[in-house]
């Protein structure tokens, strides 16, 4: 499908979106009795037909049709905000997936990461067809984009990109650390942490270091920024506190585990002994695994905030390598996450460069 084939169903669909959404702001329709067939119709068939290799993805369908179910609750309720906000939203996952079709859906590989977590999305959907929410942006305020460099680990990346609304704040033990963007404000270590649980002990604990903004959007230090990361809130945040990104090879703790174990990633014995912990506990497997790089927060969450200590407590009594441990806290505070559905490796926002060692 070439780019021009995309922009036309894009412009025929959108148009006929818009025109909804204008009949409805204007009370020219009772949205009791309004039906989204003809537009799912329009969407399917529009891109079944464009699209010569491949089948319209599942995990796009997925989210679609859980967008209708959402509808036509609001619809049946005579709530006309919603039913218009959601339109918009439907328009937003269709240019979602053009854009992504435009670089690397549609791969294998693309279906495969998407595919295996369309459980943990459907969790996210049930929820908000459950609770009726409307999609609101709880990303506002005062925010920063921070990260962490300590033992000599990573050097630090300067922002291809720079939201002038935020600051950038770049914590370390390194005093020959400068920059022309990041605030460099030198690390305390206390408790003599070793560095790799010095850098994730302000990367968990945010509100502990970054009280004073509403909001934080944490990148590793391997992590470059190339783009505007408030499009990302703009377009994923559903109502969770805290948005992230899916692992973009599995789904699940006890294969990132084994994968760890295999390339000497972290302590052995550590790693063994905090699987066997979650396993004793009945955690179960394919629960959803985040590529905890990159993080978007609230900081005046209080579930947040237990959800952050508790996975500390696993970084600073388990092993190192946080994404063992962090759907495992989420599991014990009941937090439920929003999913971004691309991976680090493939999007307009980041790059990944290499450690330092």
């Amino acid at each position: 499908m070439d780019q021009y084939s995309l922009q036309q169903i894009y412009d025929k669909i959108a148009n006929h979106i818009v025109k909804l959404v204008e009949k409805i702001n204007n009370n020219q329709i009772d949205v009791k009795s309004l039906s989204l067939y003809d537009l799912n119709d329009l969407i399917n068939n529009s891109i079944s037909s464009s699209s010569g290799y491949f089948d319209p993805m599942p995990s796009f369908q997925q989210s679609i049709n859980n967008t209708f179910s959402l509808f036509e609750i609001a619809s049946q309720s005579g709530n006309r905000d919603m039913c218009s906000n959601l339109l918009i939203i439907i328009l937003s996952q269709l240019e979602s997936f053009i854009n992504l079709e435009l670089s690397w859906a549609g791969t294998l590989e693309y279906n495969q990461l998407i595919n295996r977590h369309d459980i943990y999305t459907r969790h996210q959907w049930e929820k908000h067809i459950n609770k009726l929410l409307p999609h609101t942006n709880r990303f506002t305020g005062s925010g920063v984009v921070y990260t962490a460099i300590t033992g000599g680990y990573d050097n630090l990346a300067e922002p291809e990109y720079v939201n002038d609304k935020m600051d950038y704040i770049c914590f370390t033990d390194n005093e020959k650390i400068t920059s022309d963007v990041w605030q460099i404000r030198i690390i305390e270590n206390p408790d003599n942490l070793d560095p790799i649980r010095l850098a994730r002990k302000h990367k968990i604990l945010c509100t502990n270091y970054l009280g004073e903004y509403d909001f934080s959007i944490w990148v590793d230090g391997k992590i470059q920024i190339c783009g505007d990361l408030s499009e990302i809130v703009d377009r994923y945040h559903l109502d969770s506190p805290i948005l992230c990104m899916p692992h973009y090879e599995r789904d699940c703790i006890y294969d990132e585990a084994e994968k760890c174990l295999s390339e000497g990633k972290g302590i052995s014995k550590d790693i063994e002994k905090q699987v066997q912990k979650y396993r004793d506990e009945n955690y179960p497997e394919h629960n959803g695994l985040i590529d905890s790089c990159v993080l978007f927060r609230l900081h005046s969450d209080s579930l947040l905030k237990s959800t952050m200590d508790t996975w500390w407590n696993e970084v600073l009594n388990e092993s190192t390598r946080d994404q063992l441990s962090f759907n495992y806290a989420c599991n014990k505070t009941g937090l439920v996450y929003d999913l971004c559905n691309f991976s680090i490796y493939n999007n307009p926002y980041f790059s990944v460069v290499n450690h330092s060692k």
